[in-house]
């Protein structure tokens, strides 16, 4: 028997073809003597995603996005920008923040460096907000990101969202801390499915997605609405948010670029890549 083994989709194996005996997915043809094997579409759809998923070198960790909206209402924009400025320097597995030469930051001058601040009492003052909900974590090491509202590594549930480090480092260099922040208080409403901003993020039905509204949005921010409209806008055309509109062009919506912060596992679908083709902000 000639072993040829060329993988057919079971639905495209011929009728001619008759089954090895003892032998799972090879079929031989009786004429010619070649075996050839052949997939169920879930099998061939199963290991696609699965190289998909280790195809996905990208670094990032998770935000738990209750703890997310927990914390974001107890601080100021400009403390929640802080915690994104923290978060490329995580440790995989401990969630220590490392200094440049990878050693524990184990002092508020460690901390300082990551955090771009140099004033001592405005250092302090950030670390102190911080350490006083829980965010920051400190032993005999140093100092860590708390892993109830950041982790980097194996994590469970759907309720969480991906936070890239290499981007974000760049958006952490292109925006000031408390721009940073505005972007943090919506990391609790971006949609599983779809990236959009919206009330419901864990809805699966189309048709019951409720954007989150621009009044909605500036009251979040803590920002009159010119001001909130001027941030969106700068965010569109930077390629970190995507503004669409509702049929009736009445309202406006917006959707998060999936290469600093995305829900779903593997790569964003084509919509999403279509939005933000030229963002600045691919990996």
């Amino acid at each position: 028997m000639n072993d040829k083994r060329k993988v057919l989709k079971e639905r495209d194996r011929p009728e001619s073809l008759l089954p090895l005996q003892g032998t799972k997915g090879v079929a031989v043809d009786p004429d010619t003597g070649y075996s050839y094997r052949y997939e169920s579409e879930i099998d061939i759809e199963r290991k696609r995603k699965f190289a998909e998923r280790n195809r996905d070198k990208r670094l990032f960790s998770f935000g738990k996005m209750e703890r997310i909206k927990d914390v974001s209402l107890k601080l100021d924009a400009k403390k929640c920008g802080y915690i994104l400025k923290l978060i490329p320097f995580m440790e995989y597995g401990t969630g220590y923040l490392l200094r440049e030469d990878g050693k524990v930051m184990a002092t508020k001058t460690d901390l300082g460096k990551g955090l771009g601040v140099c004033k001592v009492s405005s250092r302090n003052q950030i670390i102190d907000s911080l350490s006083s909900v829980s965010v920051l974590d400190q032993d005999e090491n140093g100092y860590k990101l708390n892993p109830n509202l950041h982790i980097k590594g194996a994590v469970n549930g759907k309720e969480l969202i991906k936070l890239f480090s290499t981007t974000l480092k760049k958006l952490s260099n292109d925006l000031k801390p408390a721009e940073l922040g505005y972007l943090y208080k919506l990391l609790p409403f971006v949609h599983y499915e779809t990236n959009l901003i919206c009330i419901n993020p864990h809805e699966e039905k189309p048709e019951e997605f409720e954007f989150l509204k621009q009044k909605a949005i500036s009251e979040l921010f803590g920002l009159n609405i010119t001001d909130t409209n001027k941030f969106l806008r700068k965010c569109h055309k930077n390629g970190i948010l995507f503004e669409g509109s509702t049929i009736d062009r009445r309202e406006r919506k917006y959707y998060v670029n999936p290469y600093l912060f995305f829900r779903k596992k593997g790569q964003p679908d084509k919509t999403l890549e279509s939005m933000f083709a030229s963002s600045p902000y691919q990996p």
